[in-house]
């Protein structure tokens, strides 16, 4: 019989390495992105591999607010096809080596029960695993709310440097940070990602952020934020 565990689950820690929050480069559907987080908030601080998960689908759809029905079941495959397929950069901060990683390196699906296996990639072993350094945390919930994709990049980026409380970026890093295609006049930047991104994680998660874009010149090139921690 099926029992829920998505409530608790929901209060569940993410951990990551800082180098895999602040110096990689990719982009994820927000889906995407909080199946990902939901992954690695199954990895137990004493493992020292990345272990193949089994979970239920109707536990994913519980657990994303979504109905159970068949279409979601193609759904869920589709997104985790994706991600199969999907790679990024990372950038070693010792050496400047860029590096291309996965985020998954096998997905079962057993048809009868409808659970699925899912494995991480082991090139993410040294940013997920017994991680007791230079680490950002928080818990699933914090992800599972926001709507965004922009908004999900955003939020961990600037919880990573929450415990400094700022955070100052240039804009074409930032661009490439996230990924973003286009966008390439301030104003359309602004209005359409940072803006709402701010309002979400403001409304929705466990920081406050605030930012004020800084010139050169007469020209905008840097965006300074301040990350504080919400009134809960």
């Amino acid at each position: 019989m099926y029992e829920s565990n998505a409530t608790t689950d929901r209060e569940r820690y993410v951990v990551k390495k800082n180098e895999l929050i602040q110096r990689s480069k990719y982009i994820l559907t927000a889906q995407e992105q909080k199946l990902l987080s939901l992954l690695i908030s199954k990895i137990k601080p004493e493992d020292t591999e990345l272990y193949v998960q089994e979970f239920d689908l109707r536990y994913i759809c519980e657990l994303f607010g979504i109905q159970v029905a068949g279409k979601n079941y193609k759904d869920l495959k589709d997104k985790l096809k994706a991600m199969r397929d999907k790679s990024f950069w990372i950038t070693d901060p010792k050496t400047g080596k860029d590096s291309l990683c996965g985020w998954i390196s096998s997905i079962s699906i057993s048809r009868s029960d409808m659970t699925v296996q899912v494995r991480l990639d082991p090139d993410l072993s040294p940013f997920l695993l017994q991680v007791k350094e230079l680490y950002t945390m928080y818990k699933l919930k914090s992800v599972i709310c926001l709507e965004s994709k922009y908004a999900i990049r955003f939020y961990e980026i600037l919880k990573s440097y929450s415990n400094i409380g700022e955070y100052t970026v240039e804009l074409n890093d930032l661009r490439e940070l996230l990924q973003i295609d286009g966008y390439s006049v301030y104003k359309d930047l602004r209005e359409k990602v940072i803006d709402n991104s701010v309002l979400e994680i403001n409304t929705k998660t466990d920081i406050n952020v605030n930012y004020e874009p800084l010139r050169t010149g007469r020209s905008i090139t840097h965006l300074k934020f301040t990350i504080t921690k919400s009134k809960e």
